[in-house]
């Protein structure tokens, strides 16, 4: 369940992302997935969420 949680964030954010940029920088589409996946992870981490449900230590 956790994973299907932050490929749904990761997706969205890649999506927001991939509609921005698509046209204006070449092959924005072939790495965003795996950035989007990073920032998500950096930012649940930096913030200490460790669940979906806003679980903090």
């Amino acid at each position: 369940m956790f994973k299907e949680y932050l490929d749904i964030l990761t997706r969205t954010t890649a999506d927001a992302v991939t509609q921005a940029w698509t046209s204006r920088l070449g092959g924005a589409d072939v790495f965003t997935f795996d950035n989007a996946w990073t920032t998500v992870e950096s930012l649940r981490l930096d913030h200490k969420v460790l669940g979906p449900f806003g679980t903090r230590p």
